[in-house]
Parts: structure tokens; C-alpha cells; sequence
């Protein structure tokens, strides 16, 4: 059952009406004297007529069993049943369910006069539902107790005071939960009303509020309270901010705006900016950290504001700036486009690229490195680093490394002298080994073979002695010659590097018992001295890699030769190297030994790259170095 509707006192009356009724219908067929009996008939008529006619449904069912006995053809047009259809059912047919319990307690507990018996829900033959207000009268109908009923629908009015309902416990809900203070005020600044945020935030609950003057006790001063309820009461259509004290005595900082409602009286909405100031505060610290910072640092901060094609809009920078450019602040703030201008021409489509780059990826890992003019016309470099970027503004950094690329330009030039006193080293030992060392143990081995003709003179021990003399000494010529041909291959003099390659593969094979193939191009011809020798070390280093740690049966070399470049790769079929130490080698090659980082100087030396790739399968590396043929 649900709440009740405001009783109907006419539907009582009418109740009682048709029960009266009803009653006088019972008795007509009683015998009495004939005038009494014709009046009794005409009551009949006349109250099931009124039965009929009401203009509400309307019927009368059986006390014990619950059957319909009787219907009015309003309660037929309405429900959508026959007059059969209902006298065939029982009031539980048309009830709820959950209704039927708690309706049988109700009509135990009826009395009289007639009751409004609350708000119930009946079924229609569509089996859609309304809401009904009952009101219930005992009868006696044909010798037997009933119930006389009348049906009020109040679907549409119980509806919209439960749609009602709900928007106000949503509202409620909303006001009492949003993390906004409202309150609701007078003419004189009295609060009528305060939601939940604005007891969380001053301390005072929402019925303290309405009994307290506010302003008095939440202002610091007189002043203030008088400026805040000049504000309340003009109501600006602005925020303004205040500060207030709170039942506990603390200050928060609240920012307050104000409605005017047509009565006069005015809806205030505050926020607790308490939080919020304090950041504020902090960054404003942090902003003069920062550019006493700017102005102490060695590198320079830069900002600049592009569209979406690159084109500068302005720049600002730190002061250090002017000592990397020589230029002043101002000549980059009026003409922006002058930027690109102190760059050297040479790095101009780099930086272009590099700023498309920053672009497309809001952040660049790396630094680029540019050279830039100086007043004067002096050149110098810088590095700019992206920190972040929004799609109009970068931001970054830039350092003067011209120190630092002059040192570079110094170790490698000492480093390719060292490359090369290291080669013309072991080219001098090289031919050392084979002109001198070489020669004299064969000299010896002659000897040797000399002393072995008269062996007939010498005892079983000496002999064995001698035996094994030469070949000591037969082995040590073999040694020493295969190892002078490893320091330097004459052949890589002599014939070049297709030559050299070809008999250092068929040495590896006879060594190690690993296949190799090798892939050489029929028209490589010589090339300049330094390239034959760097790619032959590649080689060298890359094969004994392959000996040590690949585990790879087979291998190949492959050589190719087009446009004033060459191409050498390497590869094995071995367990290949972790993507993690792959990784490092990448960022720091000297992190697996001299090997890899020799091969890299050697090729840099140049103007060569060295690339390596690795998974399970295997290990490929190669080398690309611009080489010029010098002739067949």
C-alpha cells in the first residue's frame, strides 16, 4: 500500500449512497403489501441506475471469497474487462501481488463510516497499471456480506507529486554534496538557508547559520563585514574574494558571487580558494626561483610561440642568450623570423627538420647540434634541447659547445693518427716477422734437416730430440708466418681487398671448421688504402666476435659497391645478442670492449657508419663507408 491521498469526503457520501442503496435493492423482492413493494421496486430502478451512472469505477465483491458480484460499465470502460470477464475474477485478479497480503489486513480493519483505504495499484486487461485511491463500505448484497467499492484513479496527480518528489531529493542531493557553498539570504543579509559545504567550510551547521549574524562573526573587522554585505546586497555579476574566520577561529580564503532573486532576496554561491592561493603562492615562488636561475645558469632558456606550419610568432630568452648569439633579446622579440638567420646554411634544413620533429612528437629525447653566427661573423655551436611543447609554444634549451666540438675535433684527429700509427705498426712487424723472423727459422729448419741426415751417429734419444726439434721449429714458421699475415695480409698491398678478404675466409674455414660464404662483386676493383684496411679489420674483429660468442656453424661476408659508396655486412646464424645489451652497445659501444668501438672509430675516421642487428636468428652488422675507386 502507498501513502494516501488527501481523503474524498463527497466519495464517502457517495458511498454511503449506493450502500443505502444497495440495501433497499436487497430488499425489493421481500412480500409485503403492494404499495410498499412497487416503492421498493422503484428504489431498485433508481439506485442501480446511480450504480451505473457513477462516474467512477465501481463494484462489489464478496466478502469471504473475494468474487466480483456485481460491476458498474464505468469500471468495465475503464479496466478494459467484460462484465463476465469480472464476475469470473476475484479483487486479487486485478491487485499486485505484494499488494494482496496487507489489502486482506485492510479490510479487516475497515469500519465505519466509509474509509479511504490509501493509494493501491490495480491492473488493467492491457496490463498496464494505475493508481487507485479505495474507499470500501460492508453491504449486505443478496443475503450476502460484501464490499461495495469505489476506484479513484489518481495516476496522473500521485504520479507528479512522486516525479515531484524525487527532483526535490535530487536537488537536495546536489546542494547538499556540491563542493560549492550556497546559501539563501534576505534584504538585511540574514541567512534563510545553507547547504552542507558551507557548514563544512565555516564550522557552523546549516541551522547555526540561520540563527547567527554571519558577517559579524565570520569577518575580521567591521569594515570587512560592511564591505561583504554591500557586495551580497548589490549582488555584481562578478567573484570577488574574501577572507573569513571560522567558528574555530581559522582563516580561509573564499572567493563569493551573488544572485538576486525577484522577492529581493539574494542566493550566494562561495568556493574555499584556501588551497588553490597557496599554489598561486607557490608558483610565484617558484617563478622567482626560477629566473634568478636563468640569469645564474650557463646554458640558455628559450621559449617561442610557432603555428602549425613551424613559422616563429616570438621568442623569448633568458639573458644568457646574448652571450651564446651576441645578439639581444629584443632583435629575436621584433623580428621573429630572424632566428633561423644566425644559423649556420649548412644546418638550416637539419634544424627545419628537427623543428617539424618537435611538432609531430611534442618532445625530442635528443639534442640537436647546429653551428650559429656570431657579431662578426664568427661561428659557434649550440645544442637545443625540446623540455616539452604545446601545439603554438616550445620550450627548451641551448648551451654554447663550441669547447666541447673543438675538443671533439681534436681527440679525433688524434684518434685516426693513432688508427693510423696502429696500422703502420702492425704493418712494420708484419713485415718484420716475415723478412727476419721468419727467414732465421728457416734457416733453422735447414739446419735441423742437415743435423736429421746424420742421424745414423746419434743415440735413440738424441734422435727423438732432434725429431721434435724441427717440428717445433717447423710449427713456429707456420705460426709466425700465418700470424704476420694477420697483423697486415701482404695481399692487401698487393691485390687488394677482394684478394686479402678471399684468403682470410678460406684460413677462418681451415681454423674453425666454420662455413663461410663470401659475396664479392666481380668489378670491386682497389680502393683507397685506408678503406681496404678499415673494412679488412672489420671483418677481422667481426669473425672473431662470431668465434667467441656466437655459436654459430656458418657465416657470410657480403660486399657491395654503387654510387661512391660501399657496403660490407657481415652475418652469422648464431644465439644472437639480448635486446638489452643491444641497447647499450647502441648508446655506448665501449660497453662490450674495444671491439666494437674500435670498428666504429675506424669507420667514423671516414665518414662511415656502423650498424648492427640482432635477434635469435642471428647477428648482421654493417659497414657503410663513401670510398672513390682508384683502379683495377
Amino acid at each position: 500500500m502507498k501513502v494516501a491521498f488527501a481523503p474524498d469526503i463527497l466519495a464517502g457520501s457517495l458511498v454511503l449512497w449506493i450502500a443505502f442503496g444497495a440495501a433497499v435493492f436487497n430488499g425489493a423482492g421481500r412480500s409485503g403489501p403492494k404499495g410498499p413493494a412497487r416503492r421498493r421496486r422503484a428504489q431498485k430502478d433508481k439506485w442501480q441506475m446511480l450504480f451505473e451512472k457513477y462516474p467512477q469505477p465501481t463494484w462489489v465483491f464478496d466478502q469471504e471469497t473475494l468474487h466480483f458480484l456485481a460491476v458498474s460499465q464505468r469500471a468495465v470502460r475503464h479496466y478494459g474487462y467484460s462484465s463476465q470477464e469480472f464476475l469470473s475474477m476475484t479483487i486479487k485478479d486485478i491487485s499486485l501481488d505484494d499488494d494482496v497480503p496487507r489489502f486482506l489486513e485492510c479490510l479487516e480493519a475497515t469500519g465505519e463510516p466509509p474509509d479511504s483505504t490509501g493509494i493501491w495499484t490495480h491492473r488493467k486487461k492491457d496490463g498496464s497499471f494505475i493508481d487507485v485511491e479505495i474507499f470500501l463500505e460492508r453491504i449486505d448484497f443478496g443475503g450476502k456480506p460484501a464490499w461495495l467499492e469505489v476506484a479513484y484513479d489518481v495516476t496522473g496527480p500521485y504520479r507528479a507529486g512522486d516525479v515531484l518528489l524525487k527532483r526535490n531529493q535530487t536537488l537536495q542531493t546536489i546542494f547538499d554534496r556540491i563542493p560549492v557553498m550556497i546559501t539563501l539570504y534576505d534584504s538585511s543579509g540574514k541567512i534563510q538557508w545553507a547547504n552542507q559545504e558551507g557548514s563544512r567550510v565555516l564550522g557552523w551547521s546549516p541551522e547555526e547559520l540561520q540563527q547567527i549574524d554571519l558577517l559579524e562573526a565570520s569577518c575580521p573587522d567591521a569594515e570587512s563585514s560592511q564591505e561583504a554585505l554591500k557586495f551580497m546586497l548589490e549582488a555584481p555579476p562578478e567573484w570577488r574574494d574574501f577572507k573569513l574566520r571560522t567558528r574555530y577561529g581559522h582563516t580561509v580564503d573564499t572567493s563569493w558571487t551573488s544572485i538576486r532573486l525577484p522577492d529581493g532576496s539574494c542566493i550566494g554561491l562561495g568556493k574555499d580558494v584556501t588551497q588553490q592561493k597557496r599554489v598561486e603562492d607557490a608558483l610565484v615562488t617558484v617563478e622567482a626561483t626560477l629566473r634568478e636561475m636563468t640569469v645564474s645558469i650557463s646554458d640558455c632558456l628559450w621559449s617561442a610561440e610557432v603555428d602549425s606550419q613551424g613559422r616563429s610568432a616570438g621568442r623569448r630568452f633568458s639573458p644568457v642568450e646574448r652571450k651564446i648569439t651576441r645578439k639581444p633579446p629584443r632583435f629575436f622579440m621584433v623580428s621573429p623570423g630572424k632566428w633561423l638567420g644566425i644559423i649556420h646554411p649548412e644546418d638550416r634544413a637539419q634544424m627545419k627538420q628537427a623543428l617539424q620533429k618537435l611538432l609531430e612528437r611534442r618532445f625530442l629525447r635528443e639534442g640537436e647540434e647546429c653551428r650559429i653566427f656570431r657579431t662578426g661573423g664568427a661561428s659557434g655551436s649550440a645544442v637545443a634541447t625540446a623540455l616539452g611543447s604545446e601545439r603554438t609554444r616550445l620550450d627548451g634549451a641551448a648551451g654554447d659547445i663550441t669547447y666541447r666540438k673543438r675538443a671533439e675535433e681534436t681527440v679525433r684527429k688524434l684518434s685516426g693518427r693513432l688508427l693510423r700509427l696502429q696500422d703502420e705498426e702492425r704493418r712494420r712487424l708484419a713485415r718484420e716477422l716475415h723478412e727476419v723472423t721468419a727467414q732465421s727459422l728457416g734457416a733453422l729448419i735447414m739446419n735441423l734437416g742437415l743435423v736429421q741426415q746424420a742421424e745414423r751417429t746419434l743415440g735413440n734419444r738424441e734422435r727423438r730430440a732432434l725429431a721434435e726439434s724441427l717440428a717445433i721449429a717447423k710449427e713456429c714458421s707456420k705460426q709466425v708466418r700465418t700470424f704476420s699475415y694477420l697483423l697486415h695480409p701482404p695481399l692487401l698491398d698487393e691485390l687488394g681487398l677482394a684478394s686479402a678478404l678471399n684468403w682470410f675466409v678460406e684460413g677462418f674455414r681451415s681454423r674453425s671448421g666454420i662455413q663461410v660464404d663470401i659475396e664479392l662483386p666481380e668489378d670491386l676493383g682497389r680502393l683507397p688504402q685506408e678503406v681496404e684496411t678499415t673494412l679488412f679489420r672489420v671483418v677481422q674483429e667481426c669473425f672473431t666476435n662470431i668465434l667467441r660468442h656466437s655459436g654459430s656453424s656458418s657465416a657470410s661476408v657480403r660486399v657491395a659497391s654503387h654510387s661512391n659508396q660501399v657496403t660490407l655486412e657481415v652475418a652469422d646464424r648464431g644465439k644472437g645478442i639480448g635486446s638489452d645489451v643491444l641497447k647499450k652497445v647502441r648508446r655506448n659501444p665501449a660497453s662490450l670492449g674495444v671491439g666494437i668501438s674500435g670498428m666504429q672509430e675506424r669507420l667514423r675516421q671516414l665518414g662511415g657508419t656502423l650498424e648492427i642487428d640482432s635477434n635469435s636468428s642471428g647477428t648482421k652488422v654493417r659497414a657503410i663507408v663513401p670510398a672513390t675507386k682508384t683502379g683495377q
